[in-house]
């Protein structure tokens, strides 16, 4: 399963190969082959919500740099 969140992506795979289920999500920037982030999570809507949380982050972080979104740094307050 692929998901695009523009320039970046993530990869999420079963890994068939454990005893339990274990899933891997690779996230890279497109036009590149460094991975950006991977990690594995036990379910596969675990490894959904936890690789769009980190590609909305990069976005926003990208967004930040670009003086295009304002800068929090207190969310909290």
């Amino acid at each position: 399963m692929r998901i695009e969140r523009p320039p970046y992506f993530a990869d999420i795979i079963r890994d068939i190969r454990s005893n339990s289920p274990v899933w891997h999500c690779i996230v890279q920037r497109e036009g590149s082959s460094n991975v950006i982030l991977w990690f594995q999570e036990p379910t596969e809507d675990e490894a959904r919500q936890s690789a769009t949380r980190e590609l909305e982050t990069l976005r926003q972080e990208d967004l930040i740099k670009a003086g295009q979104l304002p800068l929090i740094l207190n969310p909290g307050a």
